[in-house]
């Protein structure tokens, strides 16, 4: 989106390739530590750069982390991996994330999924602005990044030490309303990572748009303090 480069080439959107952008972004800017901000699959890359890099890394902010193998899957997406070459005609809802459908109903499949993540009543100028900027990049950059996100995953004896072992403070902010990523698997990377988790009742997968008071309120809380280990859950 913006003025972002926007390469069809599956292999330009790896975790790899990700990392490696997120590193450069930090070089540029001379940002000799940072805390880290991460939604959804980001928080892949993020465990992997505070591992790898741990002098560049303060803190780790997960917001409804996409991370794998930890608490609950989502059926959806376990059914959307399986079938993610099949042609179906008539496809609507889930079954329009696959290569086919989110080329050749690109509008229709957006549509759908922010429907989907934006739970919380009035939220129909987020939706509105998503399905915006999620039409911005052409249907074969969004199925290449789709493909691309689970083309190189981590493997789970390693990742779940890296989580075990991450040596940062870490925040995990989950809606309980999730239908992108249960809030099992945000309370599972919090207890692994020996992070805090702060849980928004009825709020989806994008509380960063529908409740940004709150979580901008959370992540200031956080930096502010950097302190403490123990889980915390708070319902709010």
């Amino acid at each position: 989106n913006g003025h972002s480069g926007r390469p069809n080439d599956v292999a330009a959107h790896t975790r790899t390739e990700n990392e490696r952008d997120i590193m450069a972004v930090l070089d540029a800017t001379d940002t000799a530590e940072a805390v880290v901000v991460a939604h959804c699959h980001a928080n892949w890359w993020a465990v992997d750069i505070a591992a790898e890099h741990p002098d560049r890394v303060r803190a780790l902010v997960a917001i409804e982390p996409g991370v794998p193998y930890l608490g609950l899957p989502q059926p959806h997406w376990v059914e959307a991996a399986r079938r993610w070459d099949e042609v179906l005609e008539d496809a609507s809802g889930w079954e329009l994330c696959t290569r086919h459908g989110i080329v050749n109903a690109h509008r229709e499949w957006v549509e759908f999924f922010f429907g989907a993540q934006l739970v919380e009543p009035h939220s129909t100028k987020q939706h509105e602005d998503a399905v915006s900027w999620a039409l911005e990049p052409t249907c074969e950059i969004l199925a290449a990044g789709e493909e691309a996100a689970d083309l190189d995953p981590p493997d789970r004896e390693d990742f779940e030490r890296r989580c075990r072992e991450l040596g940062v403070t870490v925040l995990v902010i989950h809606g309980d309303q999730d239908v992108c990523q249960h809030v099992e698997r945000g309370r599972a990377f919090a207890e692994l990572t020996g992070g805090e988790l702060v849980v928004i009742e009825g709020g989806g997968h994008l509380t960063i748009a529908r409740e940004p008071v709150r979580v901008n309120r959370a992540i200031r809380t956080f930096v502010d303090r950097l302190k403490g280990s123990d889980v915390k859950t708070q319902h709010w």
